[in-house]
């Protein structure tokens, strides 16, 4: 015989009974009923829809708690058949938690609106642990005692008892020397009068306390389209709502507002969890008792709602529920939403195309619509446009938005220049900082950013904001709701030089040193003759001058530079390395590495800036460069030393003397072996820089640079070398190397001759 194939949300069991004939021949006390138990109690498993295994039978509960397996006797094979069909049955299960699937409606709506929605209520069973009862908490006066319970008696007087007594399954205590008492069915604050009363009849003169210990478990039964169906065990203290969360509530399918809870065949009560979800109302709940049955029925008619709302979910419906009292689930409708308009998608199988939309307005009479089954309402927000109001940003003191008044002009919102002054501008200044390096207003240029209503066209509308301010009638524009007006800086739009604010620093030998403001076009000799001239012991010649956009400049090309350089180095090393034998590979690598360490410190080297002004040492008057904002200039007096930095034995300043030479420093400081004399440089305190490379002759040698006349200020370097390979050795290995191409290319000719020579 076949076993039945069950479906189970995709996943199909086929039981065969090749597969089963082998227990069921073996067993010989298998009866027919026994046989029959496991074809009819297997199937029951199936029954009902997604989410709901077991149905109302109960035959089988995934979870372990398996009814079937129960019905079956231990030790025939019937019984290890239905074992393993029941195993079988819990890994199917395991592939999809039929609680959290999704239901047909929700699937429709995000078809419909693109928006998953989660059903309203159902998330909050997702950790039942938070709605389990607390055992340690008192037990109240209207707990019913039932078999299980356990009491703690205590009497005081001419009687001293301390006992435990547990209600056994007749519902009876045994009192010692007193007797039985029957206490099952009565109110934790009877027992005690009961109790008093009973011991009363046999003692006298005491006083009687009596308190609850350990609290009995209830068989309860849930039943329905439940998350885990079947037979649970919870505590006495349990209420109908608390077994709901314990046993994992509702599936997808399932109904939180019509629950009930049936006792002897008849129906205690009706549950509406809603109630108690969005109200916190559990007058309804019911305490449970041993044997009561949870039934949860399949949800009725639902309709999503989304949009600006406080919780945009799918909402189970009671007959007669309205639009408003089902956001009242929620807090009502939020500030947010657009009560002008609302769009209802609603179904009706009667018309020709059963889906239609409604638009409505969220008044008192739309609220009071009736939702029905499938409907999906949108609520809209409300328009962000923010109506009588221009808006001023930019270089301003409070860019904000400013009510708008019919006939506002320019000068209305801008009343005084002072305005235009930003908080930068004051926290500098609080600092102790100059403020002055703030950018400057733009007076000549502003703009009002309108939209046009006709063309939904932005137009843009320039003016003279100096002039707007003055309240001169052709620049004082008169401005709309909604206008933007934007004040400019030099930071946003770069002005003229005339209308700049630049400032230079004058320092060192002149007469009145400090920060000056620019006029147009000035020039460096008529800013010092501003300050008052030179002092008489003012050193053109070593003269620095400074400026921010030439370090910028600098510092961007020396980046280059060093890039460059770098991956030059890499590529010389890596050809070096491959191109010398093992022999030479020991001292490529150390001036591979030599030259590693000279570009670490270049790396560290920072533009400073400086323009070289090449002034000659015997010059009275500056260049006349024309000056810009952030310029530097110093003046020092005339120094009385020249150094010497380098490869020399004493890196110093040495007292200057008029005449001297290179040659005559280079003696005084004493050359290292590893100096490089054919590269000296000798930097200018002017800022100029000359090379002995560069006046060398063809031979290398060089000419006349050592007998260069040294002044005040200047300094002497002298270079390591790079190969430190004498001349003699460079000449011999690269004679080498071309007499062994002259070698091969030999061999190389006479094996062509002699190949000719054979043919």
């Amino acid at each position: 015989m076949l076993l039945p194939q069950f479906r189970l949300h995709g996943v199909y069991l086929a039981v065969l009974v090749g597969a089963l004939a082998p227990q069921l021949s073996s067993a010989q006390t298998a009866t027919a009923s026994e046989a029959s138990a496991i074809t009819v109690a297997a199937p029951s498993v199936a029954v009902g829809g997604p989410g709901n295994l077991g149905g109302t039978g109960g035959a089988a509960d995934l979870s372990g708690n398996s009814s079937a397996k129960a019905a079956l006797p231990e030790n025939s094979a019937s019984s290890k058949v239905g074992e393993s069909l029941a195993a079988d049955l819990a890994k199917a299960a395991a592939v999809k938690d039929l609680g959290a699937g999704e239901t047909e409606f929700q699937r429709f709506v995000f078809a419909s609106t693109g928006k998953p929605l989660p059903l309203f209520g159902h998330n909050l069973f997702n950790n039942p642990a938070q709605y389990a009862p607390v055992l340690a908490a008192p037990v109240p006066d209207s707990y019913v005692l039932g078999p299980g319970d356990e009491l703690v008696v205590q009497t005081f007087g001419l009687v001293d008892v301390a006992e435990r007594l547990v209600i056994d399954r007749d519902g009876r205590v045994s009192i010692p020397k007193v007797g039985p008492l029957v206490l099952a069915g009565l109110p934790v604050a009877q027992a005690e009068k009961a109790l008093t009363a009973h011991v009363g009849k046999v003692f006298q003169n005491f006083t009687l306390s009596l308190s609850m210990g350990r609290i009995r478990s209830l068989e309860v039964f849930v039943v329905g389209q439940a998350r885990k169906p079947g037979k649970h065990v919870v505590s006495g203290l349990s209420t109908l709502v608390n077994a709901l969360f314990e046993t994992g509530g509702p599936n997808a399918n399932g109904s939180l507002r019509q629950l009930q809870l049936r006792r002897g065949g008849k129906t205690i009560a009706n549950v509406d969890l809603y109630q108690f979800l969005a109200k916190g109302d559990l007058s309804a709940d019911v305490r449970l008792q041993s044997g009561d049955v949870i039934v949860i029925p399949p949800a009725g008619a639902r309709a999503a709602l989304l949009g600006t709302l406080n919780a945009p979910a799918i909402y189970e419906l009671k007959a007669g529920d309205s639009i408003q009292s089902v956001l009242e689930l929620s807090g009502g409708l939020p500030a947010l939403a657009a009560p002008q308009k609302a769009q209802l998608e609603r179904l009706d199988a009667q018309r020709n195309i059963p889906r239609y939309v409604e638009d409505f307005a969220l008044d008192a009479q739309g609220l009071q619509r009736p939702l029905q089954a499938g409907d999906v309402l949108t609520v809209f927000q409300i328009s962000p446009q923010i109506d009588s109001v221009v808006t001023l940003q930019g270089h301003v003191a409070a860019p904000m938005r400013y009510n708008f008044k019919p006939g506002m002009k320019v000068s209305d919102l801008l009343s005084d220049p002072r305005l235009l002054i930003t908080g930068d501008y004051w926290q500098q200044l609080n600092a102790g900082n100059n403020p002055g390096k703030l950018p400057v207003v733009n007076f000549d240029y502003a703009t009002i950013k309108r939209l046009n209503p006709a063309t939904l066209r932005t137009e843009l509308l320039t003016f003279n904001l100096g002039q707007a301010i003055a309240q001169q009638p052709a620049a004082n524009l008169t401005l709309q709701s909604g206008d933007i007006v934007t004040v400019y800086s030099s930071a946003d739009v770069a002005l003229p030089v005339e209308k700049r604010l630049q400032q230079v620093t004058l320092e060192g030998e002149v007469n009145t040193p400090g920060t000056y403001q620019l006029l147009p076009g000035e020039t460096l000799p008529q800013l010092i003759r501003r300050a008052g001239g030179l002092t008489p012991n003012a050193f053109l010649y070593a003269a620095t001058f400074t400026r921010e956009s030439t370090r910028l400049k600098q510092q961007e090309n020396l980046d280059k530079a060093l890039r460059r350089a770098e991956a030059d180095l890499s590529n010389q090393s890596s050809n070096l390395l491959q191109n010398q034998n093992a022999k030479d590979q020991m001292a490529v690598q150390a001036q591979v590495e030599l030259q590693r360490q000279q570009m670490e410190r270049l790396r560290n080297l920072k533009a400073s800036g400086r323009i070289a002004l090449e002034v000659v040492p015997q010059a009275q008057q500056l260049p006349g460069i024309k000056l810009e904002n952030g310029d530097r200039i110093s003046i020092p007096t005339s120094p009385d030393f020249v150094g010497v930095q380098g490869e020399v034995l004493a890196e110093n300043a040495f007292m200057h003397r008029p005449g001297d030479t290179v040659a005559s420093y280079l003696e005084r400081a004493g050359v290292t072996r590893d100096a490089d004399l054919d590269n000296l440089m000798l930097v200018r305190a002017n800022g100029s820089v000359e090379s002995a490379s560069m006046q060398s002759g063809l031979l290398g040698w060089a000419s006349d640079f050592k007998n260069r006349q040294v002044f005040p200020g200047d300094m002497v370097f002298v270079p390591a070398k790079v190969d430190r390979r004498t001349g003699y050795t460079r000449f011999i290995e690269g004679a080498k190397d071309w007499t062994s191409i002259f070698y091969q290319f030999g061999l190389g000719a006479a094996a062509i001759k002699t190949l000719n020579n054979a043919n």
